[in-house]
């Protein structure tokens, strides 16, 4: 780990995750094994090919208590954030309906999650939050009901945090993982900025023409931009968000996410940072669902972008000098 990493990690030991209870009212507190002896109503875990190639994803797990009532606990994860971002429960749904219910709401803001088993979910929660505890923060309070709703991995939290990146079982590359760290934010930017991190995640495709004519049947939100014989491009966008102006906004247009490039025997999505990524892949693959499988993700940060770039403007330029330029350039 560099110098500056470990001088942002240890700034952070004083920052604190935040949750939320969002129940209307709240029952005495369950122990972690009352929670653990509740019927398992729902699971849901992060949306694998998306999680592979961004470090993005959502977990939700949600119990009957004795009362009849069902709770529900969600973790909102994103590594490049510092592991997980918020969690927040609920716990007086009547049935699984009102849960199904949140869960749809939940799937609008938060990284996407599918239906999974509660083992495969306790391993992407526990090692987020091993991630989040060596990246220096802290979850006062989070024990009772968010992360005790999903059952306790064994071994260390050192094991936690390795089975995330290590081995060939691993929820995430160990290459991700190191683009991750060596692109850490500055601690004062701003909340709703990201560090471009440039990722290519590559789908094989089984239907060349379907993926096309699917594709323009979503426009505006893909639009066709280039093509050849070889392959097709298309621009990814959305509705200027409302506290983003751009004079583009008035005369209608949209904002740029990244593009998908359909090729003869895959499909390219890329995008300036993971959480845009994230998003791209989470509505590919609400398309095309397994028509579509994630062949590999090649992912370049700042600092690379950089060295690039003054490779081509200047070759000659001495390496000492990537040092002055600021490698916390925060996404358009």
């Amino acid at each position: 780990m560099s110098k500056p990493n470990r001088e942002r990690r240890k700034e952070r030991k004083r920052q604190k995750r935040h949750t939320a209870l969002i129940s209307k009212a709240r029952r005495s507190r369950p122990t972690v094994a009352d929670y653990l002896s509740w019927p398992l109503v729902r699971c849901f875990v992060p949306m694998a090919d998306c999680f592979r190639a961004t470090g993005c994803g959502s977990v939700s797990v949600a119990r009957r208590a004795p009362d009849g009532k069902i709770t529900s606990a969600f973790c909102n994860i994103e590594l490049m954030g510092g592991g997980i971002l918020n969690m927040f429960a609920k716990e007086d749904h009547p049935d699984e309906a009102d849960v199904d219910k949140l869960v749809k709401e939940m799937s609008d803001v938060m990284p996407p999650m599918v239906p999974g088993d509660e083992q495969l979910a306790a391993r992407y929660t526990w090692g987020a939050y091993a991630w989040s505890l060596d990246q220096g923060y802290s979850f006062p309070g989070a024990e009772h009901p968010y992360l005790s709703m999903v059952p306790k991995l064994g071994g260390s939290r050192n094991w936690w945090l390795q089975q995330l990146t290590t081995g060939p079982d691993a929820l995430v590359p160990q290459e991700l993982a190191d683009v991750i760290d060596e692109n850490q934010p500055d601690e004062d930017l701003p909340g709703d900025k990201e560090i471009v991190i440039l990722t290519t995640a590559t789908f094989e495709l089984a239907d060349r023409q379907d993926a096309i004519d699917q594709l323009i049947r979503n426009s505006p939100e893909f639009t066709p931009t280039d093509e050849d014989d070889e392959s097709i491009t298309f621009d990814f966008s959305r509705k200027y968000p409302k506290d983003h102006w751009s004079p583009l906004r008035l005369l209608g247009g949209r904002q740029s996410l990244g593009s998908v490039i359909v090729q003869r025997d895959c499909l390219v999505g890329e995008c300036k940072t993971l959480s845009m990524t994230a998003r791209l892949i989470a509505r590919l693959k609400g398309m095309f669902g397994e028509t579509i499988h994630l062949r590999e993700t090649k992912w370049k940060g700042a600092q690379e972008l950089i060295r690039e770039m003054r490779a081509e403007n200047d070759p000659q330029d001495d390496k000492d000098d990537l040092l002055d330029i600021d490698p916390n350039s925060p996404a358009a």
